[in-house]
């Protein structure tokens, strides 16, 4: 594989805006980064914490969760993953986790992998253009809407909040290529 593949128009602008809307009413928790020891609270108040993510599906190592209550949003997620696996011929995926990430202008999260193991591939897919991105074995991708970024999860990368748009929200989903 190389580094970093790029699909782009995965979903249709009109889907991800609706995305975008229902998104506004999930129960966001801060995103914390192994780099970011300590309490959370001092953390947020120093101004050192990597936005916010929304959870509702993984399935790792007999580690499950499903919410019911979004199926809407993992279905979408569900979605893209077949377009993508469609584009890039990937015959025996499986989603492992999904997640929803919402950053405010200038919150970043540290360099970091998804998962140590080879056989997991991430999948970060913009739900709308902005000035931020990915850092992905140091080269920067800006976010555009439709597009995804795939690569190894054992890759280093970040994500970069926007410095002029008021906020970026991207799917994050870590897969298996079996």
């Amino acid at each position: 594989m190389t580094k970093v593949l790029i699909e782009e128009n995965i979903i249709p602008t009109n889907e991800n805006i609706k995305i975008i809307g229902d998104l506004l009413d999930c129960p966001w928790f801060v995103a914390t980064d192994k780099n970011y020891p300590g309490d959370k609270l001092l953390n947020i108040l120093k101004g050192s914490h990597c936005g916010f993510s929304f959870d509702p599906y993984y399935n790792f190592d007999d580690d499950k969760k499903l919410n019911d209550e979004y199926n809407h949003l993992i279905n979408f997620a569900y979605k893209v993953h077949k377009n993508i696996c469609d584009k890039q011929n990937y015959k025996n995926s499986k989603i492992m986790r999904i997640y929803f990430n919402m950053y405010y202008k200038n919150q970043n999260t540290e360099f970091h992998t998804d998962k140590k193991d080879d056989k997991y591939i991430t999948i970060l897919y913009n739900l709308h253009t902005t000035d931020g991105g990915t850092i992905v074995d140091n080269v920067f991708y800006r976010d555009k809407m439709g597009e995804a970024k795939i690569f190894k999860s054992n890759l280093l990368h970040k994500g970069v909040g926007p410095k002029t748009d008021e906020i970026r929200f991207n799917l994050n989903m870590i897969i298996r290529n079996d």
